[in-house]
Order: structure tokens, then sequence, then C-alpha cells
């Protein structure tokens, strides 16, 4: 599983904690929306 580190800036922003499991979608103008998940460390 992909990882978010704790000190991003979104994940700071969101007070996020290490352990959190964060859905991340994508949306473009071309594809359609892709969702993906992350672990926080």
């Amino acid at each position: 599983m992909p990882r978010m580190l704790q000190t991003d800036m979104v994940a700071r922003y969101h007070g996020l904690e290490r352990g959190q499991v964060v859905k991340v979608t994508y949306s473009g103008e071309i594809t359609e929306s892709h969702v993906t998940y992350r672990c926080v460390t």
C-alpha cells in the first residue's frame, strides 16, 4: 500500500496520525476518477 508521511503538508493539514488509512480520489478532465488508498507513516 502506498504511504503518506505524517509530516506531509496534506496529512498535517487534516491532522492525520500514524496508522490511519486515507482514501485519495483523483479526477481529471480526460480520464475518469481514480481512487487509491494511502497509509500514514
